[in-house]
């Protein structure tokens, strides 16, 4: 008997590859075969059989089955990540406890849920930190036959969309952008007309794509889903998102996170509900020519080690925090944390009409800058002339290069060091 199961393992992780393309061409990714039963449908038998062979027969399918899902389940768990519901694994299971109660599938399924909700709840319970993944997602890279496609995202397509494209574009048209991000492959462009969309995909970027809008960037809205923590969250090598809107509602963390790699946001209107734009440690965030407005904390926020290049845009009624903490009234439109410090460019911005300061630099203790702090007491006349000293001379630690921008209409400040 242990032969036998030792065989039908085989045959089932053999067999496994096989299977997942197979669901993966016929269903959108992680849902089961059908919404009312996410049963393999059996192949009818073209020759009559006896009882017992049926029955030898219904016990070999019945074995080799649940050796598939064992396997699936523990070499392929990332397929069944789907946070926060985890709806894949969630029908599995209860069809599991229906038609394999107490077996080894129904158990091993029962133990992936619950790894993954207490994941869940650790990542809840977590502020964004330099070292925290958010995304759990794989990177797919690039297709096979190495070809790239255009996602056209548009209620229907017409001649006139495609006309600019060279002839030898590989095209696939799609109604619903979240589908369109699900079939990206590194290297494919997804193209939106004007329309509302939503897409929970976006809080889950891990290939290098871009997607942009086709007309006025106002017309290319896509709003958060509030049933969903995050907006947008990309951990890809090079993303880029271009002419559109993102209107944040409900969701109260960023409206961007660049968790690791570069995100580039052109041409884009970033209106914040929750706060704005979060680059973690080791990322890197380039905007150019965007507005970021209604941030309840910082506009954009820089962690320790990061990176950020800022030019031609407009970043203004940010900090409007909804709590009576005098402290976190002190971020700036762009706030920075240091240790190590953050690398900074920004030229030709305007950042305006806020509750807090233009420009804040978070200092963590009040000896970091103890040795500028020295040099400057010998020399300082004045307070005034001290801040300015001091801030001149934070810029150049910091890596800090500012040039023609704009800073007004800021209750507190144009910019200052702020110890936490």
């Amino acid at each position: 008997m242990k032969g036998r199961q030792h065989t039908d393992g085989a045959r089932a992780r053999g067999l496994l590859p096989r299977v997942r393309a197979t669901v993966r061409a016929r269903r959108t990714p992680c849902a089961p075969h059908s919404e009312a039963d996410p049963r393999p449908s059996r192949v009818p038998l073209s020759v009559p059989v006896s009882g017992a062979a049926e029955a030898a027969a219904t016990t070999a399918l019945t074995s080799a089955v649940a050796s598939i899902r064992r396997a699936w389940l523990d070499q392929c768990a990332e397929d069944f990540q789907e946070p926060p519901r985890f709806p894949c694994l969630q029908k599995l299971l209860d069809y599991l406890k229906r038609m394999m109660p107490g077996s080894d599938p129904e158990r091993r399924a029962q133990n992936l849920l619950e790894q993954f909700q207490k994941q869940e709840v650790e990542t809840d319970s977590e502020v964004h930190g330099p070292f925290f993944p958010r995304i759990l997602r794989r990177r797919k890279g690039k297709r096979d036959f190495g070809k790239t496609i255009t996602h056209i995202v548009a209620k229907a397509m017409t001649t006139e969309m495609v006309k600019d494209l060279s002839s030898d574009t590989l095209l696939q048209q799609h109604d619903d952008l979240d589908l369109a991000l699900d079939r990206c492959y590194s290297g494919d462009t997804v193209v939106i007309f004007p329309g509302e969309y939503q897409a929970a995909n976006l809080a889950l970027l891990t290939d290098d794509i871009i997607i942009k809008g086709i007309g006025k960037r106002e017309e290319i809205m896509i709003t958060s889903e509030p049933s969903h923590d995050s907006f947008v969250m990309s951990r890809a090598d090079n993303v880029k998102l271009m002419h559109l809107s993102l209107i944040q509602q409900g969701t109260v963390e960023d409206i961007v996170v660049v968790e690791s790699g570069h995100t580039t946001l052109e041409n884009c209107i970033l209106k914040c509900e929750g706060t704005g734009v979060c680059v973690l440690t080791g990322a890197a965030l380039t905007i150019t020519d965007s507005e970021i407005t209604g941030a309840q904390g910082a506009g954009v926020e820089l962690y320790p080690g990061s990176t950020a290049i800022l030019e031609r845009n407009e970043i203004h009624h940010y900090n409007n925090l909804k709590t009576s903490d005098s402290s976190k009234s002190t971020l700036g439109g762009v706030n920075m944390k240091v240790l190590p410090a953050p690398k900074l460019k920004m030229t030709n911005n305007h950042i305006h009409n806020s509750n807090g300061y233009g420009v804040s630099i978070l200092q963590p203790t009040e000896q970091f800058f103890i040795v500028a702090e020295e040099a400057l007491n010998k020399g300082a006349a004045s307070g005034d002339k001290k801040d300015d000293q001091m801030l001149s001379k934070v810029i150049q630690n910091l890596n800090l290069e500012m040039n023609n921008n704009k800073i007004e209409a800021n209750v507190k400040g144009d910019i200052r060091i702020v110890t936490s």
